[in-house]
Formats: structure tokens, sequence, C-alpha cells
């Protein structure tokens, strides 16, 4: 699709929503490397970017996508199946063949905490659940002290991080071994996309993830104690 016919199906799409005011609309696709797309309204003037990965997508999947645009600029609703048939296509066409370069990690994450080292406790997980069958990343403790994001992992980075409140003499090991635990499960487990909505822990994940020793125990541990640490 060219800039001209992406502009016009967008002004056209745009007289078909119930509006006071009339708009002049600027629509282009561009060059990114993430699969992003921006609207703004400025003195009537309604200026879309549109991903360039989406210059070959069918016209009713750039509709549903201005749609999605428009109702986040004029703050209406669609539903939940126009949402996900774009979701679908996304997952099935565009992401496929989506190359993002990989990033790399703050080099001032690191391993080694000031009680434990996030390397040794990787490797006892790692053969103990897994058979040593997972590729270590790139560990870190975190940056900052965290109390909502006690953990992630984040594939683009290959980066496994837990939150340094844990580093820390009054933590019971087996509770830094189940959030190294948890993390490596993301690895071992990654999420998966089911009917156009993306599933990071899904039952099997759950099921697993509740399988770790004293599960129970350390979480009313964590739940009591992290605010304190």
């Amino acid at each position: 699709m060219t800039d001209g016919a992406l502009q016009l199906l967008f002004s056209d799409l745009l007289d078909t929503i119930d509006h006071k005011k009339k708009f002049q609309v600027t629509a282009v696709f561009y060059q990114t490397k993430s699969i992003r797309h921006t609207i703004q309204l400025k003195h009537k003037h309604i200026r879309i970017k549109i991903a360039h990965s989406f210059r070959e997508a069918p016209e009713h999947i750039i509709k549903i996508l201005g749609l999605i645009l428009y109702s986040k600029l004029f703050r209406f609703k669609i539903d939940t199946q126009t949402r996900r048939t774009y979701r679908q296509y996304v997952d099935d066409t565009v992401l496929p063949n989506h190359i993002t370069p990989a990033r790399k990690p703050s080099k001032n994450y690191r391993a080694q905490g000031n009680y434990y080292n996030l390397d040794h406790i990787f490797d006892v997980i790692n053969q103990f659940y897994f058979q040593s069958q997972l590729k270590k990343p790139f560990l870190g403790w975190s940056l900052h002290k965290s109390y909502t994001r006690l953990g992630f992992y984040a594939e683009d980075k290959n980066l496994l991080v837990i939150s340094r409140i844990f580093d820390s003499p009054r933590v019971p090991g087996n509770v830094v071994e189940y959030m190294m635990y948890h993390e490596m499960l993301h690895i071992a487990m990654p999420s998966k996309t089911l009917n156009g909505r993306r599933r990071i822990h899904p039952p099997e994940f759950k099921k697993m993830d509740k399988a770790f020793p004293d599960y129970d125990e350390i979480q009313k541990w964590i739940k009591k104690n992290r605010i304190r640490l």
C-alpha cells in the first residue's frame, strides 16, 4: 500500500466515526525497528505514522488498525474480537518476519551480590530441576531495590534479574532459589499466544511453579517480609 492510499483509507475511515469536528488527516508509513504506530491531534490536524512492516498488510487489517488508533484518540470502545483479529495478524504474519536487533544488557548488572551469587544459584537450580539443559543468560541483581518487580527474564536481552532486596543474610536461601527457579521457568517455558492473547503464566507454568519445595511457605514469607528488606 502506498502512502497516498494509506492516507485516503484513514481519511475515509474517519468519516465513518461519529464526531462533530472536521479534521485534516496525514498518514504515512515510516521506517522503525519496532512495531509501533502513532497518532497525534494538533490544531485539527491528525498525524498518523504506521510501521513500515505493515505496508503489505491486507486492507481490512489496516482498517482495524485505524479503528484502534482512532479509539485511543477519541476515547471510544471497540469490540474484543476486532482487537484479537489485529493481534492474531501481528503474531502470525508480522512478528515471524520482524527482526529485532539483539539488545545488550547494562554492564552495571552483577551476578555476585553482597551475600548471594546468582551464577552459583543458577547452576544448582539448572542441574537439579532442569537437568542442566538451560543455557545460562546474563545474570544480575537489580540495579535498584524493587519491592514490586521481584524478578524478570528479558528474552530480547537474554537477561535474568532478581531484585536486590533478596541479597541479604536475612533472606532464607530457599527464597532466593525459588526466585531464580521462577525466572528460569520463563526460559524453559516461553510465553504463548492463544486467541490473540499473550499468556506469560499458562496453566502448565503455574503447575511447575507451585511444584517447588515449600512453595506455600515461601510465598507467605515473601508477602510478610519483602517490605522490610
